[in-house]
């Protein structure tokens, strides 16, 4: 965990402002947002609710949403229906575009500078954004959670 920290407090160093986390609320977002939170960054959180697990994506949103609460950190949700937008080359792709341009918006509204950062495919990590400019097309709705209150605005 040392090394992580490090690195964490190393990402961090150069930044002025807030720095964005994705997690989807898998084991690698988890441990990520935990680490980043141990070496003391200010963060806000993002979780795209993609809405193609029916309940299970949904148990995975409130996860978020409890875990970000009990860190009292920030958390804004995204919940999209992927599987009915225009399609991209594939599912997965459409998807990766409503992240990045969810992540996008709501590191304009934060004022999070730099860009949507993506690990080799070779590391085996999921990718994590730092955010970039608004970028169009954004659909669903957003909410902003913090101190247990969640607010929403049209997307």
């Amino acid at each position: 965990m040392t090394r992580v920290l490090r690195e964490a407090r190393r990402f961090a160093a150069g930044r002025a402002g807030a720095g964005i986390v994705g997690v989807s609320g898998g084991a690698d977002s988890v441990a990520l947002l935990r680490a980043l939170r141990s070496a003391d960054v200010t963060l806000v959180v993002a979780h795209v609710n993609h809405r193609l697990r029916g309940a299970e994506s949904d148990g995975d949103e409130a996860f978020v949403r409890e875990l970000c609460a009990g860190l009292g950190l920030e958390c804004r949700v995204l919940s999209a229906d992927v599987a009915a937008l225009p399609p991209g080359d594939t599912l997965d792709s459409t998807a990766r575009r409503v992240r990045y341009e969810f992540f996008a918006r709501f590191a304009g509204a934060v004022g999070a500078g730099g860009s949507p950062r993506r690990t080799p495919p070779t590391t085996r990590r999921k990718p994590s954004c730092t955010g970039s400019s608004a970028a169009p097309g954004f659909r669903g709705s957003e909410g902003s959670q913090r101190n247990g209150r969640t607010t929403h605005s049209p997307g």
